[in-house]
Order: C-alpha cells, then sequence, then structure tokens
C-alpha cells in the first residue's frame, strides 16, 4: 500500500506546486501599477487631479476612476491617465495600457517619463482638485480648490522654489497700502507687491545688488513700471531711474508718462508690518500671501471682476466639514454608484436632502431641534454606497434609493448625546458608536448587530457627549468627551486605556495634534472667551496655540500640500491658518 500512499502525496504536492505556479503567472501576467505622477516628465508643466472629464468618454468603473490630466501648454497637447478601463473614446482619441492604468487622448506619443521639479512637488489631496502648474521662472505652483462661500471659487496655492526669504521678511504696511491703491486705480492692466525680492519683483541682474526689501511692479497700457526701496539714489539716478521719497522708480517718473496714472506712494509715521507678505491681482485674479522659512509661498486665491475699487483681499476657504450645529446648508458629500456623480448633503429646515446639480435624489426627515452628523460608508465593500445620518432620537444608514439599510435606524427615545463612524484600519469595516444620555455607548456594525467584544461601562452620574478616533503609530484610542468636561481614553474594545487630566468644552468639535506618543499629542478647542486653546492629553497644560487667537471653531488638516497639518481656526469674518510652528500663514 506504500506506492498508493506515494502516489496519494505525489499527487497533492503536483497540486500545490501547480497552484502556486497559476498564481505567480497570474501576478506576472498583471502589471505593477505604477503611479504616473511619480514618473512624467516636466514636459508637462500643467498637471490637474481629478481631471474636467471630456465629453464623449466613458469608463468601466466612473464612480472608483480617478481620472488625471498631463498637460503640455507650448503645444497645446493632453494626455490622460484612467485608472479604470475605457469602453467609449472622444472622437479622435486611442488609447493603451500603462503600468496597471490606461493613458488616453489625441497625441500619446508625446507621453514621456523623465521625472522632474513636477513629480518631485506632487503632493494630491483629497475632496477637491489639485492643480500644478511648472512656471518660466522654475518655480511649481501647486494649488488645491474647491468650491468656497457665497459660490466663489477659492484656493490655496503653494509656490516652490523661490529663494529663502531674510530671516524676517516684514511688508511696511503703507507698501501694503500703495499697492492696493494702485490695484483699485482705473487703468492698472496688473499689479503686484512684496516683501524681499522674488521672481515677480523682474530686477534686472546689474540692479538686484541695489534692492533689499520691498518692491512694487504694475502695468499701464502695456508698459511695465517697477518701484523699490533702495540702498542707493545716486546708484538709481545712474540707471535712468528716480528717486523720490524714499522710493527709486524704474523708469525715471519724467520720463515715463505712465507713471500719470499711478497713485502716489505716501509714507506713514507707523510702519507697522502688512497683513500679508506678497500681493498680486491680474486677469481677474487676486492673491495675497505669506513666506515659509524655507522659500515657499503660500498664497490664498481669490476669482473675481476686479475692477475700480476692488482691491485685494484674501480668501476665507470653506472648511472640510460643516459643523452639526449649523442649521442650515451642506453637511457633506457622498457618492452616487448608480450615476457617478458626487451628491451635496443638504439640511433643508426638517429635512437631510441628498442633491444632484440641484436635483432631489432622496430625503429623510430629521427633529426640528436636531443637529445632524453624515458620513459616506460602503457598507458591503462593493463601491455601492450608503449615508450615516446621526441626527436627535435616531441614527439612520440610507442606501442610494433613500432606503433604510437592514438592522436601521437605531432609536434612543430621548435622544443620543454623540455619534461617530470609525474606520480604523481604512479597510472598510465600519464600527457606528452611538452614546445615550444614561452613561451607555453602543457599538454596532454590518446591518446593525453588536459588535463582538465591545466592554464599555458607563459611569455613574456621566455620559459620552463627543467621540474621536486618534490613530497613533500602531495605536488605536477612542478620545471620549463627558458632560462634565471630563474624558475618557478607550481601546478599540471599549476599555478605559489612559488616563488624562485635560477637560474640554461640552458641545463642540475637538480637533488634534498628533504627537510621537499619546501623552504629548494635543486638543485644540475655543474657549468661553473665544479663546483658542490647545492642551497636552497628558497633563492638560496650555502649549501651542493656546491664546494665540480668537475664533467660533477649529480643525487640524494639510492646507499647504507639504503634509503636515495646519490649524484651520474659523472666525467670524473668514479663517486663519497656522502652520506646525504656530506661525500664521494666510489671513
Amino acid at each position: 500500500m506504500n506506492w498508493q500512499r506515494g502516489l496519494t502525496v505525489g499527487g497533492v504536492i503536483a497540486a500545490v506546486l501547480g497552484s502556486a505556479a497559476w498564481v505567480l503567472s497570474q501576478r506576472a501576467a498583471k502589471p505593477q501599477y505604477v503611479d504616473p505622477t511619480d514618473v512624467v516628465s516636466d514636459a508637462f508643466d500643467h498637471w490637474e487631479q481629478p481631471a474636467p472629464w471630456p465629453n464623449g468618454l466613458e469608463v468601466q468603473d466612473p464612480v472608483s476612476c480617478m481620472l488625471t490630466a498631463f498637460t503640455q501648454h507650448a503645444k497645446a497637447v493632453s494626455v490622460y491617465h484612467s485608472t479604470s478601463a475605457p469602453t467609449v473614446l472622444p472622437a479622435g482619441w486611442v488609447s493603451k495600457t500603462w503600468q496597471g492604468g490606461w493613458i488616453l487622448g489625441a497625441a500619446l506619443e508625446e507621453w514621456e517619463l523623465e521625472p522632474g521639479a513636477m513629480a518631485a512637488h506632487w503632493q494630491p489631496r483629497s475632496v477637491g482638485r489639485t492643480v500644478q502648474v511648472l512656471l518660466g521662472d522654475g518655480t511649481v505652483e501647486s494649488s488645491f480648490e474647491r468650491q468656497g462661500r457665497a459660490g466663489k471659487a477659492a484656493k490655496l496655492i503653494t509656490q516652490i522654489g523661490e529663494k529663502p526669504p531674510p530671516s524676517e521678511p516684514v511688508l511696511p504696511q503703507s507698501w501694503a497700502a500703495w499697492y492696493e491703491r494702485v490695484a483699485a486705480a482705473p487703468g492698472i492692466d496688473a499689479a503686484a507687491v512684496g516683501a524681499y525680492p522674488t521672481t515677480a519683483a523682474e530686477v534686472p541682474d546689474s540692479l538686484a545688488w541695489l534692492v533689499e526689501s520691498s518692491w512694487l511692479t504694475c502695468t499701464v497700457d502695456g508698459v511695465r513700471l517697477r518701484a523699490y526701496v533702495g540702498r542707493d539714489s545716486a546708484a538709481a539716478a545712474q540707471r535712468l531711474g528716480s528717486w523720490e521719497n524714499g522710493v527709486w522708480y524704474i523708469p525715471a517718473k519724467e520720463t515715463e508718462p505712465a507713471w500719470s496714472q499711478v497713485p502716489r506712494y505716501r509714507s506713514e509715521a507707523s510702519e507697522a508690518p502688512a497683513r500679508f507678505d506678497f500681493a498680486r491681482v491680474s486677469n481677474g485674479e487676486s492673491r495675497t500671501g505669506q513666506a515659509l522659512a524655507d522659500g515657499r509661498l503660500v498664497w490664498s486665491v481669490e476669482t473675481q471682476s476686479v475692477g475700480a475699487g476692488a482691491a485685494a483681499s484674501p480668501v476665507a476657504l470653506a472648511p472640510t466639514e460643516t459643523t452639526a450645529r449649523v442649521p442650515t446648508g451642506i453637511l457633506g458629500y457622498a457618492r452616487n454608484h448608480r450615476s457617478g456623480e458626487r451628491m451635496e448633503l443638504v439640511r433643508q429646515e426638517n429635512r437631510v436632502v441628498a442633491q444632484e446639480k440641484g436635483r432631489e435624489v432622496w430625503a429623510i426627515d430629521i427633529e426640528s431641534d436636531a443637529a445632524p452628523a453624515v458620513w459616506e460608508v460602503d457598507l458591503y465593500r462593493n463601491g455601492k454606497y450608503q449615508v450615516a445620518i446621526g441626527a436627535g432620537k435616531l441614527f439612520h444608514v440610507i442606501d442610494v434609493l433613500g432606503r433604510e439599510v437592514k438592522g436601521f435606524p437605531k432609536r434612543w427615545s430621548t435622544g443620543f448625546s454623540a455619534f461617530a463612524v470609525f474606520d480604523y484600519d481604512k479597510n472598510r469595516q465600519f464600527r457606528f458608536l452611538l452614546a445615550a444620555p444614561n452613561g451607555e455607548v453602543f457599538n454596532f456594525r454590518k446591518e446593525g448587530e453588536r459588535t463582538p467584544g465591545w466592554k464599555f461601562k458607563a459611569e455613574s452620574g456621566r455620559h459620552i457627549v463627543s467621540l474621536s478616533h486618534l490613530r497613533i503609530g500602531p495605536r488605536d484610542y477612542i478620545f471620549a468627551g463627558q458632560d462634565d468636561g471630563s474624558v475618557r481614553i478607550l481601546s478599540r474594545a471599549g476599555e478605559d486605556r489612559y488616563r488624562s487630566p485635560v477637560r474640554v468644552p461640552v458641545g463642540q468639535r475637538l480637533a488634534f495634534r498628533l504627537g510621537k506618543d499619546l501623552a504629548s499629542s494635543t486638543v485644540l478647542y475655543v474657549d468661553n472667551e473665544g479663546w483658542v486653546q490647545e492642551r497636552t492629553i497628558g497633563s492638560g497644560e496650555p502649549v501651542g496655540m493656546s491664546r494665540m487667537t480668537r475664533g467660533v471653531s477649529v480643525l487640524v488638516e494639510d492646507r499647504t500640500g507639504d503634509g503636515i497639518p495646519e490649524v484651520v481656526v474659523t472666525t467670524a469674518t473668514g479663517e486663519e491658518v497656522w502652520d506646525a510652528g504656530n506661525q500664521r500663514l494666510v489671513n
């Protein structure tokens, strides 16, 4: 019988080896995915992601497809990269597979791979459009754009490649005020001002040693006019310029009639720093900018009709999420896998409405005093999306047809005190945490069943009013604020994991800056007097942003696209952006 056993063992081994060979062959047959933004040449000087969808293009999976456009402006040529296979192409286009994706367009022969400055600085961001441009002077502008308040197109641009600034660049208020008068004057085609020389200052090489601080340029009837703070009036005069009231003019004011259309410079007794380091306006676009120590310029940009009286002003960007305390307006967004469109989730009086381009897709009723919060989820992990909605006494999970998912809604007769949706490992294994005024915190998954292993125990006389997930290294923490201002730090299983003395306000969304461990991480909020406060979780001591500015809310997110989150403070008039060193970047 040994020979039979040998045949059996040999057959098993052969089957295993055959299966392994088949798996390896399949892996070899499927090309490894390469992100084109890692390798495309600087010949393509304009990148956009996600790209505006071309008319006539259809793909297999329009919901999850990421379309990126690479454009050579000099040749007016674009090549698109798609993560989903094209099924219908615009007239004159061709496509071919490329490194796990597809490239499309009318001139694929222009596709060139030699990574340079564009690839080195590309850092796309979610929930908006990233556009990066290689300028003629060699600097790179990386912009992030989303819809701002009042329907204005607002964006934040990071310009990379300028020389580092002086130790403390200062644009005097007198020069900022002069620029604003120039920008608003009739007949001015474009204007710019700066705290120190950059490529935009247009200082001739032979004169660069004379210019060390503020400058202003403008264009009148096609004539470029320049003014600088110089160090040597005699040298200025020798170079066909003129000197007046501490300003060096090129060309000389006596020889160039266009200067007569430019408002005069007025010095001020107090030369306090202006609220920006740089500003410029041209072609209907107004910018104000701040200089970073490494030479990057962070611009706040507004596109508008600029005419008489329209001085440059900073832009308040719309926050990533709308706070749940706002009674009306956009609460968030969710994808509609049936149409391939993105739905706005809007509160309209006593309803939460999902709409596409103004058309109602579905709606649910909520209580008049409820403050709804919304999340997009993919409960079945199949690319078909649902919306979770926490509002008052009910927690819903709604499908694209407006129907409740099996197992929902969840109800608490006196109203839930906090809602949260967590995806700990970013693998769409969602957990729905619902806190109640009796002190309980319920944890549900999938179609509303209780999550196994949840061990939360209520504290007598207290209940949870806010829930946040923190991932620090390999560890997960649930930061649970209580109704008396104290906090509990929980594990995934709901057990107390860390004791913190920090106290936080009730009824406010909290923000966090994560450190090397939980103790050094911080929580940010706005106190009862309107001051931003930042406290360490380990000791509760004030640090960082504490009492540096006032506002109505605070969040932490990457606004400059460098991978390092900024602190964004919403004020009554707009937003303030502060960097990791607690220096204000954008008004």
